[in-house]
Parts: C-alpha cells; structure tokens; sequence
C-alpha cells in the first residue's frame, strides 16, 4: 500500500497460527520478539541469498529466521552473551555428533561427581547433573569452551 509517496506494510503478526515458529527460535532471552515480525520484511524486503543485517542482534531471531528464508544473515551486538546464543543455533551439530556426545554420559556416576564448586552459579541455569556431565569433557568444534 502506498499513501503519500510512502510504502507501507499492513499485517497481523500475533494470530496463533503466525506464533508458530521453528524450534531452533526457542531461547529465552529479553527484549525478543517472535520470528514472525523479521520474517515479515525479510519476505517482501529481502531475496534468497541476499543480506540480511542485524546491528542490534540479542538472542538472533532475525539473524536465525534470515537463515531459515535462505538469506546471508549478518548479526552484531555489544553483548557477548548474543554471539554465543545465536552462532549454535545458525549451525547446530549434526545428529551423528549429539548421539555420540551422549553416548559417553557415565549414567552411573555418583551423584557426588557433580559439578565444581568454581562454577556455583550455573546451577541457576542447570541441573547439577547437567554440569557434572559437562565438565570436564572434550569439546567438539561446534561448541563453546569447556566448563573449568
């Protein structure tokens, strides 16, 4: 629609079948919004392989919806906690890569093989088995540095 020389864009986002989205978008994070809002313009702005540019990207939904579209998504924020919310999503690891990561989980472990006291407040975010498992184990390419 165009009024006045402007072009503007007219839709509803928010009916329960636009909330659906793609399971990678799950991430909880402030200040987001559904997939559905970037993908709106990505669609009518934007062409598959085309650049889709993100300066202020937190948890890289329009970074991540730019890549399910078949865009080059490109995705900046001053917080480093975006960068490593985003990048996983942008290339998870293969199957193969997840079945064997737990495949190596001593299921028998004691309970009091859990996690190190330097990393108390994980425990926020984790389970204790969680971080036991965690620690101390190799760590594939795809992922973030190992617990110390």
């Amino acid at each position: 629609m165009r009024e006045g020389g402007l072009r503007y864009f007219v839709n509803a986002f928010w009916t329960a079948g636009q909330r659906q989205a793609h399971s990678l978008h799950e991430v909880s994070y402030r200040a987001c919004f559904k997939p559905q809002l970037p993908a709106f313009f990505i669609d009518r702005l934007t062409r598959p392989g085309e650049r889709v540019y993100d300066p202020f990207s937190g948890r890289g939904t329009t970074a991540l919806q730019a890549a399910l579209m078949a865009r080059a998504p490109a995705a900046n924020d001053v917080n480093p906690l975006s960068a490593m919310l985003c990048a996983p999503r942008l290339n998870p690891p293969p199957l193969t890569a997840i079945q064997a990561r737990l495949a190596r989980i001593d299921l028998d472990a004691p309970p009091g093989a859990m996690a190190d006291p330097a990393v108390p407040d994980l425990l926020a975010f984790y389970h204790p088995n969680t971080l036991r498992f965690r620690r101390s184990r190799p760590t594939p390419p795809h992922q973030g540095p190992a617990l110390k």
